[in-house]
């Protein structure tokens, strides 16, 4: 996907803003770090 227009930071500065997952540190074990081809079977 191609952006369409460049924005500038002010209208994105409140996106990072927001505060951080809480749970991230507890969810982050729940990954299991594998990569994969998605496409291998093809």
């Amino acid at each position: 996907m191609t952006p369409r227009a460049w924005r500038p930071w002010d209208d994105l500065a409140e996106v990072f803003a927001l505060p951080s997952d809480a749970d991230w540190p507890g969810d982050r074990d729940l990954v299991d770090n594998t990569l994969t081809d998605p496409w291998e079977d093809r």
